[in-house]
């Protein structure tokens, strides 16, 4: 009896050695964590997620803007229309379907031009009469470009600085959480030259 007793006894600890043992085997305990970079200031940092690269936006093409030295890819099926109009103000890229606005990209020559996220949130919250707490700083992009987000009934814009530009981003008719895949996508390829 006792010998049936220890015999059971090791084959259970022979079958928990091994299932420790596997466990450490195929359980990944050193697994990385991206690091985040710091943020500019003390207002909560947004991370737009990037959208996971798939055989539907193979297809895209690719547009540059050489005058103020960016990159983007956008559907085939939107419309593109460079403005660049030496507006005083401001130059646009729009992208629409169905003659409906999905995109505009505008550069805007702000006067004084902003050097910091700190400078563009003063200038635009005495231009658009609104408070501070109306923007979140993020980041977004492969380049992580710090920025800032407007959340408006109708549209979002996206803010940001780039060689002494201020580019703003706005998207029509959708929340921030409820982008299409199509306009996360075109957000994850923007690229600054």
């Amino acid at each position: 009896m006792k010998s049936q007793f220890l015999t059971l006894l090791i084959i259970g600890f022979v079958c928990l050695s091994l299932g420790i043992a596997l466990f450490i085997y195929f359980h990944p305990h050193n697994q990385s964590k991206p690091s985040t970079p710091p943020t500019p200031s003390a207002t909560p940092n947004l991370i737009i997620s990037t959208p996971t690269p798939t055989p539907q936006f193979s297809n895209w093409r690719l547009y540059q803007n050489p005058k103020y030295n960016y990159q983007f890819k956008y559907d085939p099926n939107w419309t593109l229309t460079d403005t660049v109009l030496n507006h005083p103000r401001y130059d646009s890229v729009v992208l629409q379907q169905d003659n409906h606005q999905l995109i505009r990209i505008d550069m805007l020559k702000l006067k004084p031009a902003p050097v910091t996220i700190e400078e563009l949130l003063d200038q635009l919250r005495s231009q658009l009469s609104l408070p501070s707490s109306a923007f979140q700083t993020l980041n977004f992009g492969r380049q992580q470009i710090y920025g800032l987000r407007l959340i408006q009934p109708s549209q979002t814009d996206y803010y940001f600085l780039h060689q002494g530009l201020t580019f703003r981003i706005t998207f029509f008719g959708y929340s921030p959480s409820r982008l299409p895949q199509a306009q996360l996508h075109f957000l994850e390829t923007l690229s600054l030259l």
